[in-house]
């Protein structure tokens, strides 16, 4: 009875252990974000202009919350003549030129940030070129940041180019993998090794 209570035991606590690694490991989602930051990809640099006609951010349980978000940009220079801020998270997309958002110069700092009202947790992000494209301008880098401008997820190469109907398609999000806490790990090899221990003693 002692060894057969003892045996339940230790099962338990290797699937505590399981359990709590899987937890560790693991998100369905992308936790904290607060920031949107979105560049050049192009590896061109006299082609490096950013043309985004829409962004569409998918909050865990809602909706599109990039419709009320706010968009800042590179300040270096004015948006390229014609284009906004807010065509790009305006609900209507893939849109021509000049209903999108440019930037105002090819260069390598030039930025569009989204700034969400408040700290979300995200499913997925799609970003679409320019709808009249110039294809070699649509790849972009995407990083996501949380309240604090700490990175929380880095994308890179995504591409909008004409032959994938000038945008990314629906990227799912989740949060980059963790190794397992010290502690889970000491614990579940306690578990396979206590389990271990009292085998030998039943086969005694």
């Amino acid at each position: 009875m002692y060894r057969k209570s003892t045996l339940a035991r230790l099962a338990a606590v290797i699937t505590g252990g399981l359990v709590l690694f899987a937890a560790s490991s693991a998100s369905a989602s992308l936790i904290g974000v607060k920031h949107i930051v979105i560049t050049s990809a192009n590896p061109n640099f006299l082609d490096n202009w950013i043309q985004i006609s829409e962004v569409i951010a998918i909050e865990t349980g809602g909706g599109d919350v990039a419709l009320a978000a706010t968009a800042t940009a590179s300040s270096k220079m004015p948006l390229f003549p014609l284009t906004s801020l807010g065509a790009a998270i305006d609900g209507i997309g893939p849109s021509g030129y000049p209903n999108i958002f440019h930037s105002g110069t090819h260069d390598e700092d030039e930025f569009y940030k989204i700034t969400f009202n408040s700290v979300t947790e995200l499913d997925s992000i799609e970003i679409m070129g320019r709808a009249d494209p110039i294809g070699t301008r649509d790849i972009f880098n995407v990083e996501f940041l949380d309240e604090n401008d700490a990175t929380l997820l880095s994308l890179f190469d995504l591409s909008a180019v004409p032959t994938n109907n000038h945008t990314t398609g629906t990227i799912a999000l989740s949060a980059p993998s963790q190794m397992p806490e010290p502690a889970t790990l000491a614990l579940f090899g306690l578990g396979l090794g206590g389990l271990g221990f009292a085998r030998r003693r039943k086969s005694a």
